[in-house]
């Protein structure tokens, strides 16, 4: 290992470890009355943990356009939890048969404590006058299916070693490992 300076120091092993916790989830979330959803008012799915009985974070639906403009589906990923670190989305409508079409997927990285950067957008391409136009097939009973599936990371502080020289010199390295990583 080398100083900041260029020169070496002494031969050493240093090590720092990150324990990451993943939780996926996986529901259908059901909007009722579809076709009376108002452009730009959100109505919330909260995402909760499997493991504690508390809100993970939360999913949005919102309609943009309106009376000039088509009226987009759009989706937002809010994390409620600080130990989130990063996540991973991917939803898909449920048709009447309970087969699924891909509507968006997306990934977001929960690294700034602002609230402003803790969520991820996502568009979709499909709009109300598509699916209104295909009722019969994705809005049995004006009912939108949506299945959702979340995976979360959490990650704990490293534990270090902090015996040896070179920790005391400031290096240190990282080794992370998961089950999607694998």
């Amino acid at each position: 290992m080398w100083k900041s300076d260029g020169k070496t120091t002494e031969d050493g092993q240093i090590y720092a470890r990150t324990r990451i916790a993943v939780e996926s989830r996986s529901a259908v979330w059901n909007i009722e009355k579809f076709s009376h959803l108002e452009p730009y008012k959100a109505i919330t799915f909260p995402i909760n943990s499997t493991k504690e009985n508390k809100q993970l974070m939360n999913l949005d639906l919102y309609l943009t356009g309106g009376q000039t403009f088509e009226e987009v589906l759009h989706f937002k990923l809010t994390a409620r939890d600080r130990t989130i670190k990063m996540s991973t989305i991917q939803l898909s409508l449920l048709d009447n048969t309970g087969g699924k079409t891909e509507c968006v997927k997306g990934e977001v990285w929960f690294n700034a404590p602002e609230k402003l950067h803790r969520k991820l957008s996502l568009m979709s391409q499909l709009t109300r006058n598509r699916l209104m136009a295909a009722k019969d097939v994705y809005l049995p009973n004006d009912v939108l299916s949506v299945q959702c599936e979340v995976d979360i990371f959490h990650w704990s502080r490293p534990e270090r070693n902090r015996g040896g020289p070179l920790w005391r010199e400031g290096f240190n390295t990282r080794t992370t490992t998961c089950k999607s990583c694998r």
